[in-house]
């Protein structure tokens, strides 16, 4: 019913800046990591925000352990090791675990019936900051738009003065004159990873991906002969961030300032 509803709507992707939000009462539909960005920064500037989501969402922070980037802290090849060596619900207990230590997703309004590793996870180290002073509150899915407000599935009403959608993309290939054609969201890449959701269908986890094209290439690092002939590289490809020079190591495009920029790299990203 949103042809009924008189007040401002639009896709997150027409979104320029929270002064335009002052002082409104704004629902954001969607619980991605746009939705969740954008709740959190209009919430800066507007009365009221309302974060609607169907079913609720894992939150991650992007600041990891010991104050590194989140992606270095969880992109290593131990940990991909791990997953593989452990059964997804082992490995989605653990990972559910530490998540819940730092908040009780129940609490927040946030907790999802799915597992974390089930659909992708928002990355926002913000939205329970925003929550826990009442400047965004979480709400259920919209039943239907009014003049002037929403109904939420709960039954409860708002006065809104702006709708955001944050619901998702539509893609294509424009630039490549028909041979690649876009079906639902579905596409017929090679080499691709699937899952069966519209959502993410051209979504790939990095290591195991990037693996199998460098077995193809030949530049795929020797993790046994590394260990052997270099044991202190060995340690920080194995257990620190699995970064682009770690494909340069060997094979076509060798680099021989790989191995320096390995070992250092922990400092530049602190630097």
């Amino acid at each position: 019913g949103i042809e009924n509803f008189k007040g401002r709507y639009l896709h997150s992707r027409d979104y320029k800046d929270a002064r335009d939000f002052t002082d409104k009462r704004v629902v954001v539909i969607g619980i991605g990591n746009s939705g969740s960005d954008l709740a959190v920064e209009i919430s800066q500037t507007a009365k009221q925000v309302f974060l609607s989501t169907r079913r609720g969402a894992w939150v991650l922070n992007r600041v990891g352990d010991q104050g590194y980037p989140m992606d270095t802290v969880f992109t290593t090849r131990m940990k991909t090791f791990l997953k593989d060596l452990l059964s997804p619900s082992m490995v989605n207990s653990y990972v559910e675990k530490q998540l819940t230590a730092r908040f009780d997703h129940s609490h927040y309004g946030l907790k999802p019936k799915h597992r974390v590793f089930d659909q992708h996870p928002t990355v926002n180290d913000d939205l329970p900051n925003r929550i826990i002073s009442g400047r965004v509150l979480v709400k259920p899915n919209i039943q239907k738009f009014t003049n002037t407000s929403v109904i939420f599935d709960d039954g409860t009403k708002e006065d809104i003065d702006v709708v955001v959608f944050a619901t998702g993309y539509s893609f294509s290939f424009p630039f490549l004159e028909g041979y690649v054609k876009v079906v639902e969201n579905q596409i017929p890449l090679y080499k691709f990873m699937y899952v069966k959701s519209q959502r993410h269908t051209i979504q790939v986890d990095y290591i195991p991906y990037m693996d199998e094209l460098a077995c193809q290439i030949g530049v795929k690092p020797n993790l046994l002969n590394l260990f052997l002939t270099d044991p202190r590289l060995a340690l920080e490809v194995f257990f620190g961030a699995c970064t682009p020079y770690q494909y340069r190591l060997q094979g076509p495009g060798r680099w021989a300032g790989a191995r320096e920029a390995i070992l250092t790299q922990r400092q530049r990203i602190i630097k």
